[in-house]
């Protein structure tokens, strides 16, 4: 059983990623399981559930079979719990097995050279440049908790925020900082170990997608397969429109070193 690791950081748009790799019926990953709020890990806390340390825990994670099927076993209940049919898989089948992880949560876990220490594990590197995009996605995410907002028939509805701007520029750094942390973590291994998708192009047209989808299978040695994904961006491309009080942020913005996010995409 070959491993991967999605490495990204906050509203990077790789919940996405983990989404079309489970379509594949050669892949599967997990999603995050260093955060606390899931399942397996509020296990190991309490009773020690994949090991005694970190390492041993995300060890667990990448190569147990015995977890294996305790996860298709609780995402079948789920799906079948919100009339969706389940999708179980044969561990005989499956080639390579995996989870997303933050960077920033790597690191606060003791395991930022956990990637650099495993040479079996192939990684793909999700990074968002536009600090500020990302970060107003995150703000957006904390006024009401909520992800995406999607339709039975895929249609979007759109969010509009009022910004406190001295928060931005508070925060701003701290994004900078983990963004940074994130290519140093993905700079430590060798090239043909990683292959790096860029948020703000991967997600520029739906051409783009099947180009990133197409890229992720061969790059997990798997054969390509025709994937549809379903996340719908919440925020609109447009900073203008997403921001009520854009005028104040961009003027504040531009006087500062930050001014060339408002220009990027």
């Amino acid at each position: 059983m070959r491993k991967h690791v999605i490495l990204t950081n906050g509203r990077s748009g790789s919940n996405h990623l983990v989404q079309v790799l489970n379509q594949h019926p050669r892949v599967t990953n997990y999603g995050e399981v260093l955060g606390e709020y899931t399942l397996p890990r509020r296990l190991h806390d309490v009773f020690g559930y994949g090991g005694r340390t970190p390492e041993d825990y995300l060890d667990h994670m990448l190569s147990s079979r015995s977890n294996f099927y305790l996860a298709h076993a609780y995402d079948a209940v789920r799906r079948v719990a919100s009339w969706r049919s389940p999708r179980p898989k044969r561990w005989s089948n499956v080639e390579t097995l995996g989870v997303k992880e933050l960077a920033i949560r790597l690191s606060r876990a003791g395991l930022s050279t956990f990637l650099a220490e495993r040479d079996e594990i192939a990684v793909i590197h999700l990074e968002r440049r536009n600090c500020l995009r990302r970060l107003i996605s995150v703000m957006a995410v904390e006024s009401d908790g909520a992800v995406a907002v999607t339709s039975a028939r895929g249609s979007e509805t759109r969010r509009r925020l009022n910004i406190d701007v001295q928060l931005v520029r508070d925060r701003l750094p701290v994004i900078e900082r983990e963004r940074v942390d994130e290519e140093e973590m993905a700079d430590t291994l060798p090239p043909e170990r990683v292959l790096r998708l860029v948020y703000e192009e991967m997600f520029a047209s739906s051409v783009s997608l099947q180009r990133g989808y197409r890229a992720m299978f061969e790059f997990l040695a798997v054969d390509p397969i025709d994937v549809q994904g379903t996340h719908r961006k919440v925020l609109s491309p447009e900073l203008s429109d997403t921001v009520v009080n854009y005028p104040e942020l961009a003027a504040a913005l531009r006087r500062g070193p930050w001014g060339h996010y408002l220009d990027e995409p």
